[in-house]
């Protein structure tokens, strides 16, 4: 997959995938996980969600 080779846009894409449950069981720990990698890669975006409370 994309994501495991640190390609921010997909890291970025499955945090949004888990964070509202498009067709897997929503994961907000898995879908912080995801914003924390695309955040850590140079998606911009996702650092707010990294960061997160």
């Amino acid at each position: 997959f994309a994501a495991a080779q640190n390609e921010a846009g997909s890291q970025y894409m499955l945090a949004i995938i888990y964070e509202q449950g498009l067709g897997v069981d929503k994961d907000p720990k898995r879908a912080r996980h995801y914003y924390y990698l695309a955040c850590k890669n140079g998606y911009k975006k996702s650092c707010t969600h990294a960061n997160a409370n």
